[in-house]
């Protein structure tokens, strides 16, 4: 059993230092020529390992390719958003140019329509602050819930 130096990559891989750290008795008497066989055992020593901060070869070629064809697509993502926002542009322009309203006075349009409402239906202040004051979450609360089928089940005083 030959002693041999451990390596421990960044990625948990492992390798073998091919040169022993201590040679065994058979392994010696192999290299003097008086023994037939060369020593098949390598043993390690936790003492004897050692941490590399970089990953094995084969990892670190996976991840400079992988790293790369990342950077490819980001830049590729890139590209469409620029292409998609300049055709979204000319579209915008298109529709005008049919007479036609883009989403953004559409939009518009619908909020001035609303305010428009809420002026006919009689609220002249637009303070929601005020509305608010006016109007108790509890009581509203409670209404929603003397106004359910199974409100006769629950405990709510002065029931209808």
């Amino acid at each position: 059993m030959c002693h041999h130096r451990k390596i421990i990559y960044q990625c948990n891989h492992t390798a073998m230092d091919p040169s022993p750290l201590k040679v065994c008795e058979v392994q010696r008497d192999y290299e003097s020529g008086s023994s037939p066989g060369s020593c098949e055992v390598v043993e390690t020593h936790g003492l004897s390992n050692f941490r590399v901060p970089r990953f094995c070869s084969p990892c670190h070629d996976k991840k400079t390719s992988l790293d790369s064809r990342i950077s490819q697509a980001k830049s590729l993502i890139a590209d469409l958003k620029k292409q998609l926002s300049e055709s979204y542009g000319q579209c915008v322009l298109h529709m005008e140019e049919a007479g036609l309203e883009s989403e953004k006075k559409q939009e518009t349009t619908l909020e001035v329509s609303k305010e428009a409402t809420t002026v006919e239906s009689g609220s002249d202040d637009n303070d929601p602050d005020e509305t608010m004051e006016k109007i108790d979450p509890v009581e509203e609360f409670l209404k929603k819930k003397k106004q359910e089928s199974y409100a006769h089940l629950m405990m709510i005083s002065d029931y209808k």
